[in-house]
């Protein structure tokens, strides 16, 4: 907002304009906020979200079919399996335990302990890629600080040392979802795809989950994701009923968890 105060006024205003979605706003700053091209939509998040953002549908279509086509024509970027991160993996120190990021490194030293909820966590992994549960993708949900990351680390460890290839995607994934797509259908047996904090995806997470989960056997397409982001999810592949995704909820520390901590 400063550095657009201090823009010389050169004729016809080209800066972006932007909104700020509140309930309520004084007359003062509203003004203030009009002058620097920032549009006041009186409202909550929630509201804006339901009300708002469904009209503009066919913007974001457009948006969408622009970044896949640039992303398309650049040069492809590799989406890595978790056995290659592993043969690639510095030495660093960590603060897990003090409530940072999970790492690869902490799982491996035992800073991230075996949790009571695991065991079924991987038997539910196991049922889906033996084809028991077809069609079926896997989301991680749970409250802030559950160990969602830590439990799809976890997960995904387990299964790349069982011989299973699991392609590994988080925030620091350069490849959009177009490699994504080209990297599973490159193994021709049991194959894991991993999404860590999927919702970062948006609508495209949706467009993934058609495309791969009812067409690839022997396939097993697992992400963590915010509980209330599954829920708008789940109601878009109502509609699709060759597929469904079955929810494991990462519930908090029990007793034994604590012990095993300390």
């Amino acid at each position: 907002m400063e550095l657009r105060k201090r823009r010389e006024n050169l004729g016809r205003d080209l800066r972006p304009t932007s909104i700020l979605v509140t309930k309520e706003l004084s007359l003062p700053r509203r003004d203030i906020l009009r002058d620097l091209r920032i549009n006041w939509v009186q409202g909550t998040a929630e509201e804006f979200a339901t009300e708002i953002l469904p009209q503009l549908n066919i913007e974001a279509t457009k948006g969408f079919s622009f970044i896949r086509q640039r992303a398309e024509s650049r040069p492809s970027t590799p989406v890595p399996l978790v056995s290659q991160i592993l043969d690639d993996l510095p030495a660093i120190q960590t603060e897990y335990l003090l409530g940072d990021q999970p790492q690869w490194s902490d799982l491996l030293n035992g800073k991230a302990i075996e949790r009571a909820h695991d065991d079924e966590l991987l038997a539910t992994a196991n049922k889906i890629l033996e084809g028991e549960t077809p069609a079926t993708a896997l989301a991680l949900t749970g409250t802030a600080g559950t160990g969602k990351s830590t439990a799809l680390m976890s997960l995904a460890l387990k299964l790349s040392g069982s011989g299973i290839p699991v392609v590994w995607v988080d925030k620091d994934t350069e490849a959009g979802p177009t490699r994504m797509r080209q990297r599973v259908r490159e193994f021709p047996e049991k194959v894991v795809l991993a999404i860590d904090d999927a919702d970062m995806y948006g609508r495209e997470l949706n467009n993934l989950l058609r495309d791969l989960v009812p067409h690839t056997p022997n396939f097993l397409f697992v992400f963590a994701v915010r509980a209330g982001k599954l829920d708008q999810i789940t109601t878009v592949m109502r509609a699709h009923e060759d597929m469904r995704i079955q929810e494991h909820v990462v519930p908090p520390l029990t007793d034994d968890d604590i012990d095993s901590l300390i």
